[in-house]
Order: C-alpha cells, then structure tokens, then sequence
C-alpha cells in the first residue's frame, strides 16, 4: 500500500514539472513575438469637434477645460509600437482617469497612419456609475483635476507627462443648472402658493358649526377660513415627491442620465408615500359618521362656552390687578386706563361688576377680590347717609374688617395658570373644529395632542429625506436603501395608520 502512495506521488510531482516547463516556455515563446512598446502619454486635450478617422483636431494652444460628451485627445510617444503590442497580447487599450480605468469608453484612432494622437468621448455609462461618481460626486462650479493616461488590459497605466495630461473637467453646466433650478423652483412656488390658498396639503375643512379663533379669541363675527389642519401623510408624500424630483434633476444636468436615474429605493419611498396619503383618507372616511359629527358638535359647543368664560375672567383679572394698584395709591393709573378694552369684552359692565355677578359661577378667590376692591371704591368715595351704597359698604365693612386698600394687590390671583386653561380649550377647539393651529402642531398632534406615532413619522421621514438627499449628491446616483431602513420607515407608517383606525374623534 505504501509503495503504491509513494508511485502516485512521483507521478503527480512529474506531471506538475511537465505542466510548469510547458507554461514556461509558451510565456517565453509569447515574450519573445511580443515587444514592450516603451511608450508613454505626452499630452491630452480637448478636440474642438467630434473625433473621426479623419478628424482629430485640437486647438491652438490645446484646450484644457473639458465637459461629459467632449472627445479627448491623447498624444502618445511610440504609438504605432503600443498598438503593435496590444494586437500581439490581443488585449485592449483602456483609458485611465484619475487612476481609474474606465473600461466602458472605446479608444479610437489614429486618424492617420503617422498620426501620434488616439481619442476617447467622455461618457458616463450606468455599468461604471461608482467610478463617475468619484470624478462627479459632490458637484460644485469650480472645475476638477483630472489626469489622463493609457494603459493596456491587465498591465499597470503608461507613464505620463503630469503638467501636459492633466484636464480641468466642468462638473455642473451653469446654463442647465440654471434651468433645472429655475423648473424646480417654480414646481415648488406653485405648490406652495397652493398649499397656502387650498386643502392640497390639508384635512377636511372647518364644518359649519365652527367659530374662527383669532388672535386668541372666538370671533363668531369673522368668516371661517376653509382652511383645515395639515395633514401628516400628505406632508411625507409631498417631502419625498420634492426630494426625489430635485436629485432628479440634479444628477441628469451633472450627467445628462435622465433615464436611469431613478433607483428602486425612490419608487418604493413614493409609494409608501401615496399609500399613506390614501390609507389615511379612507380611515377618516369611515370615521365621519353622523354620530360622531353630532357628538364633535355637542362638545365644540361645552368648548366654546369655556374659552369664553376663561377670556372674561383673564381680562376681569387683569383690570382687577390695575384697579387694586390704583386704590392702593398708585398715582400713575387712573380708572379708565384700568380698565382698557375689558368692558367691551365683558358686555359693557365694570370688571369688578362682573366678578360679582359670576361668583357663583367662578367661585373663590373672584368674589374675594371683588369684594375688596368693591370696599375700597366705597371707602374711596362714601355714600351718602341713608342709601343702598351705605348699607353695603357697612356690610363689607363687618365682612372683613381692618381691610386696607394697600393689601389689594397682594389678593389678586395670577392669571398664568388660566391662561394655560385657555390656551388648551382652544387647541381642543381647534382640533374638533378642523381648524389649523401651526403646521408642525397638526401633523405631529391627534384631537388629544401630541401624539408619539406621529412624532415617529415625521422624525424618520425627515431623517431618512436628509440621508436620501446628501447621498445622493454626494454619489450623484439615488441610492439604493437596505431592506431594514425601507422597512424602518414601512414600519413607521404602518403603526401610524393602524393607530389612526381607533384614533378618537373627540378630545377625552
């Protein structure tokens, strides 16, 4: 058995030296018919036109600057010898720029037989997309540097001249990113001017019933804008509608790619998009029920009734801490500056008048105050004998004896706490109502508030838009996301839609 290992052995270690001497002496037979060329790149430039067999001109001094679709002539020492030992090893002759050998762009020439000049036309293909981005990411308007060279397929790039071979290539056209931009933005313009005058970016308008908030206040005097809240999935189809269309525009004016631009990440983000946009108005569809319109209705109406309340007793609280100055000695306030617009706010009665005539309503500390100022207007000014005004003053005097004046303003409650109250009464209100509060408010808030989902959304769309964005500029091709991010942001939208079916209508 060990010998037949060992014949096994030296037969194989035969064979292999056989194998080893043939390779050997096909490389040296092939050495020996094929001679290195010894050649090297002396110029390249611009040609001033399209490059034929019997056209291959430059200018005179020869042009630097270059732009995708020139043709660029190399001028070569020892062509006719580089040409000779490219056909002996049956191997093509690459262009290289940058050190980067851009095997999709066909060498031409020379146009004539003692001519020392080949020539290439710069073409961005799709197949070679990673290399161009390297000469084009991040496009700017000051030209790039590009070095130009030769080499053979397989071998190491020809030696080159460096201040005759290096090109100034034109990355953005001025002329085309000025149209670009100038489509661009006026899509935009007119989509904002839209968003501004009509429902494209918003919910259901105001219903019937609605009292417009301005500046704060109820206005049942002014009409109700048909202006509802911004609505959150049209924001997201939107966003990624007008990111996708600028890195559109701006990768075809860098490369003239208007074909195949667009990847597979764009499309499967604009539909998620206009899924969200079409799930989100079923589900509000379905949830518009008569019942729940009536039900809206009921409390708008408790709503309204508070915001209403709250306002007068902010503005009698207000007038009631000038007025408590004033009889406490401040000089500098007189009454009607105490009481500013409040009278017409408060059906034309005094402030203090009106405290009294709610106490029951508002309960402690209004009647407090009231009471007290009431007693120092009374002390201020006395009654005469025998009239009503004396019989109260008397009986307020019994109500809080030693009161002095100058302890008003140490009695009148801070208005903070229902200015807080008011301010969400009239979020509530908006919100039952359809009435737009800010953008950022509606898309992130449901009829209760904030709400985290939404919050989810917006983030991730926003973040996912940026990285889009920057990507694609810098690569100058739209990127191609992993299926866990796209899923990500699936995922977002999904818990948002599924949240918004048991989503409530009215506020709790």
């Amino acid at each position: 058995m060990v010998r037949l290992i060992r014949a096994s052995l030296r037969s194989s270690a035969a064979f292999g030296a056989i194998l080893l001497t043939t390779v050997l002496a096909v490389s040296s037979v092939q050495g020996a018919e094929c001679t290195s060329s010894d050649a090297s790149v002396q110029s390249a430039y611009k040609l001033e036109g399209p490059a034929t067999a019997s056209a291959a001109v430059h200018a005179s001094p020869p042009l630097r600057g270059v732009a995708l679709g020139d043709w660029i002539g190399v001028e070569i020492e020892a062509l006719p010898k580089l040409l000779d030992e490219a056909k002996c090893r049956n191997k093509s002759i690459i262009p290289v720029l940058n050190g980067r050998s851009f095997t999709e762009m066909t060498i031409f020439g020379p146009s004539t037989k003692d001519s020392n000049v080949i020539f290439f036309r710069l073409l961005r293909t799709s197949a070679q997309r990673s290399l161009w981005a390297e000469l084009l990411g991040s496009p700017g308007f000051e030209p790039r540097k590009v070095s130009v060279t030769l080499r053979m397929e397989g071998e190491i790039p020809l030696p080159a001249n460096s201040s005759s071979t290096v090109l100034d290539l034109e990355v953005v056209n001025g002329w085309s990113l000025a149209g670009a931009l100038t489509c661009f933005f006026a899509l935009l313009a007119a989509f904002l001017l839209l968003a501004n005058r009509t429902n494209i970016m918003r919910d259901a308008a105001p219903p019937d019933y609605a009292v417009p908030i301005v500046n704060g206040e109820l206005s049942p005097t002014k009409p109700t804008a048909n202006r509802g809240p911004y609505s959150l999935s049209r924001l997201q189809g939107a966003w990624w509608f007008f990111i996708i269309l600028g890195m559109y525009l701006l990768i075809g004016v860098v490369t003239w790619d208007f074909s195949a631009s667009i990847s597979s990440t764009a499309v499967i983000l604009l539909g998620i998009g206009a899924g969200t946009v079409v799930g989100a108005a079923v589900i509000d569809i379905s949830q518009d029920t008569p019942e729940q319109q009536a039900t809206r209705e009921q409390r708008a109406t408790e709503l309204s009734v508070q915001i209403e309340r709250l306002s007068k007793t902010i503005d009698a609280f207000t007038f009631a801490s000038l007025e408590a100055k004033r009889l406490g000695g401040d000089k500098l306030i007189s009454y009607d500056e105490s009481k500013r617009s409040n009278l017409n706010a408060l059906a034309g009665l005094d402030p203090i008048d009106w405290l009294l005539q709610e106490a029951t309503a508002l309960g402690d500390p209004p009647p407090l105050i009231a009471e007290r100022i009431e007693l120092a207007r009374l002390e201020a000014t006395p009654p005469g004998a025998g009239t009503p005004g004396e019989t109260r003053l008397a009986t307020l005097k019994g109500r809080y004896p030693g009161a002095r004046a100058t302890e008003l303003r140490a009695l009148v409650p801070k208005t903070s706490e229902l200015t807080e109250k008011r301010l969400m009464a009239i979020s509530r209100y908006r919100k039952l109502t359809n009435q737009s509060e800010w953008w950022f408010i509606d898309v992130i808030s449901d009829v209760n508030g904030v709400s985290f989902r939404r919050f989810q959304l917006f983030a991730w769309t926003i973040v996912l838009g940026a990285v889009f964005s920057v990507t694609s500029y810098r690569e100058l091709m739209m990127p191609v996301f992993d299926t866990t991010l796209i899923g990500l942001l699936g995922l977002s939208a999904g818990t948002y839609l599924g949240l918004k079916i048991p989503e409530p209508a009215v506020p709790k």
